[in-house]
């Protein structure tokens, strides 16, 4: 054997192995969540392959009574009985199978892995949600492992009642006529390495139209969003957003054609390949029972849908391996984005309180990009601090909150939290000691209940309280009850007719009551207090002065800034200006402009 020849061989078997290892680990999944379903519906395939197999040979021996002298009417009345008693059982299996007992099993399979997904959409970082990378991974792994999951319980049963259906046929046929089974053979492995060669088109397929989807989704999503709809309505954006769709439409009309063309001469081909062969194995069994008289008229039937029988099982065995491929191909994305690590999944120091958070040196960029956002940030947080982060839009104020939470990872630079390096701190930890409301808040279709505490309600009287008193903090429980409103009345009418639409002002108050009913040690504000009126903006401060927390505040209000006893100014990523109130009106720098420009207002 040559070396290149070698080489092919080893690549094959290796290339075999990873297909059948990924659609084993799509078994263990299922395996993992109900270990008897396999075994249920195999039991179910094999008493059908046995009805058929019956079927065909017992009416072949029904045409041979008939054909002869010898016709006896209980033997007719006995054959034709116990296939109509295996038909029956047949249907009533396969309909509590598709009816009763299939549908509920794979949705609570399908639960549990769309849990496990979301687990991973959790965990991982936020700037990932623009990496392409992992949209990929997503798009084909994520959200198709529910059909493969599907895909692979037909595959593995189907192929296993098959083979135990061909095996049983082509022991009685061999009796009867080797040359023709071996033409069958012949026709379905042909058949099989051309479907290989359609599933990987499909496959490829898939893979050039996600990004046009992706943006003909956006388009969609954007029509449906509220929040959009007042600049849709009053302005001629529409335009633009139906051409991005259209343009993003025909991109996929275009892949949809290129590859419809080679599929469609490949499945004619593969047609008409099947007919002729199908054809001269018909003639040759009409020539052994009219010229040789080998068979009789009962075995002719029995033969021909014997061979009808054998070639579609074994197109089924065959095809199952472009099914594999294909469900491997998936698999493995879905494997890969489960796996899909992020930094801080390494982390594992817990803390529950802090006296000072040091970052030194810190500087931050975007993947991908030439410019930094953040550059040699130093500053200390102290416990009890109120720093008021101020500085022009694009300036790096949010990004600089994102790194405190552990949403971003700087690119240079350390950041201490006592003595504890931050990248070591778990991330469950930092979630809990810090709350945050950022301008682009979310509220959810959940109860007004659920939207504070951020988790669902599990002691009714004791969350009640907590709720409530949140709410208080953000003079928003008085106009709730007077509105006959409670923690359990739901917001938005996306799931719920009756839900409540409330304005601007009010669902940031409700956000705001989310870092109220924690006890968090650290609380971030960035323009969080942008809608609120003046009366309710100045409680929601004065309880957090008297909550005690350590407070960043991201506002472009100067009337905010009187409660805060250090300032930071940033400027193109950098700290240009650092102290308390008073030093910095001293210097007569940005922040004193903004204080003079404030006041001439």
């Amino acid at each position: 054997m040559s070396v290149i020849g070698g080489q092919q061989l080893l690549t094959a078997y290796q290339f075999m192995r990873k297909v059948i290892i990924n659609n084993l680990e799509l078994l263990r999944l299922i395996y993992k969540y109900d270990y008897t379903l396999i075994l249920i519906l195999i039991i179910a395939s094999l008493f059908g392959s046995f009805t058929t197999i019956y079927g065909i040979f017992a009416m072949g021996r029904l045409i041979n009574i008939l054909s002869t002298s010898e016709a006896s009417l209980k033997n007719v009345i006995f054959i034709l009985l116990s296939i109509a008693v295996l038909n029956i059982c047949t249907i009533l299996i396969e309909s509590w199978k598709r009816n009763v007992y299939l549908p509920p099993r794979l949705n609570k399979i399908k639960l549990q892995i769309q849990m496990e997904i979301f687990d991973v959409m959790e965990r991982v970082g936020l700037l990932e949600y623009d990496n392409p990378d992992f949209y990929e991974l997503y798009s084909i792994g994520a959200q198709n492992v529910e059909a493969r999951i599907t895909s692979v319980i037909n595959v593995f049963v189907g192929t296993l009642a098959n083979m135990v259906s061909v095996i049983s046929i082509i022991s009685i046929f061999t009796s009867f006529s080797i040359d023709l089974m071996l033409l069958v053979i012949f026709n379905v492995t042909l058949s099989f390495f051309i479907n290989i060669k359609i599933s990987r088109l499909s496959f490829e397929q898939t893979q050039r139209v996600i990004m046009p989807q992706r943006r003909m989704n956006y388009v969609k999503r954007i029509f449906y969003l509220k929040e959009y709809e007042e600049e849709i309505q009053t302005s001629n954006i529409s335009d633009a957003l139906r051409n991005y769709y259209r343009m993003a439409n025909n991109e996929v009309i275009q892949t949809i054609k290129f590859y419809g063309k080679i599929n469609g001469k490949i499945v004619s081909i593969q047609g008409i390949i099947g007919i002729i062969f199908n054809s001269i194995i018909m003639l040759l069994l009409a020539y052994r029972t009219i010229v040789s008289k080998i068979l009789m008229i009962g075995d002719f039937s029995a033969l021909i849908s014997a061979v009808n029988q054998v070639s579609t099982n074994l197109s089924k065995i065959l095809n199952a391996g472009p099914a594999m491929y294909e469900n491997s191909l998936y698999a493995e994305k879905y494997f890969e984005f489960m796996g899909y690590c992020c930094e801080h999944e390494n982390a594992n120091i817990n803390v529950d309180d802090f006296n000072e958070i040091i970052l030194k040196n810190v500087s931050f960029k975007f993947p991908g990009a030439n410019t930094t956002v953040l550059e040699n940030i130093n500053m200390t947080i102290n416990k009890g601090d109120f720093i008021a982060i101020i500085g022009e839009n694009g300036s790096g104020k949010t990004t600089l909150t994102r790194i405190l939470q552990k949403l971003y990872v700087p690119n240079e630079g350390n950041i201490m939290i006592d003595e504890y390096n931050y990248q070591e701190v778990t991330k469950t930890s930092i979630d809990k000691l810090i709350g945050t409301v950022h301008q682009d808040y979310r509220l959810f279709s959940l109860s007004i209940g659920e939207n504070v505490l951020m988790r669902k309600i599990q002691d009714f009287d004791n969350d009640k309280l907590i709720v409530e008193k949140a709410l208080d903090k953000v003079n928003l429980l008085k106009k709730l009850k007077d509105s006959n409103l409670s923690i359990l009345t739901q917001l938005y009418k996306e799931i719920d007719e009756n839900g409540m639409v409330m304005s601007g002002g009010e669902m940031q108050r409700i956000a705001i009551a989310r870092i109220m009913a924690q006890k968090y040690k650290l609380v971030i504000l960035d323009e969080a207090t942008s809608n609120i009126d003046i009366m309710s903006e100045k409680k929601i401060f004065d309880e957090l002065k008297k909550m005690g927390n350590t407070v960043i505040l991201i506002t472009h209000k100067i009337s905010n800034i009187e409660y805060a006893n250090k300032i930071l100014v940033l400027q193109n990523g950098r700290i240009v200006e650092n102290g308390t109130p008073d030093e910095l009106i001293r210097e007569k720098g940005i922040y004193y402009k903004m204080i003079m420009e404030n006041e001439r207002r």
